[in-house]
């Protein structure tokens, strides 16, 4: 470990360690990013929890609402495609890390991947 003195006589330590920690773990990070088809299937899988929590709701949507209930209850792959169609997605590729975001209408949300994980903020209203 080396130190050396900053103009204000202070003392700053450079650990080499730190150095190739620093290293390995940006290696890790660019080597585990996830794909953007491992966030589709993510997004894919809460969509189909919020349907099912939406057809066991007792809500009153109005017409639209039951409308929305009898076709995804038929066919819930088709009520998700549908709500796919409805978002714009975004994707950025960071190097060590893959940002996206998704646009509805009314909500905003913002995700990150990195080390074979997605990180999301809930939805935001716009």
């Amino acid at each position: 470990m080396q130190t050396s003195r900053t103009a204000n006589g202070g003392t700053t330590l450079y650990s080499m360690g730190g150095i190739i920690l620093l290293a390995i773990a940006a290696v890790a990070a660019v080597m585990t990013k996830p794909s953007l088809e491992s966030f589709n299937q993510n997004l894919n899988t809460e969509l189909r929890s919020e349907v099912a929590q939406a057809l066991q709701s007792k809500q009153k949507d109005g017409i639209m609402g039951a409308v929305m209930r009898v076709g995804c209850t038929v066919d819930v792959d088709a009520c998700v495609r549908m709500l796919r169609s409805q978002m714009e997605i975004d994707e950025k590729d960071l190097i060590v890390a893959r940002y996206v975001r998704v646009l509805t209408r009314e909500e905003e949300k913002n995700c990150l991947g990195v080390f074979n994980s997605w990180f999301c903020t809930g939805f935001n209203p716009r």
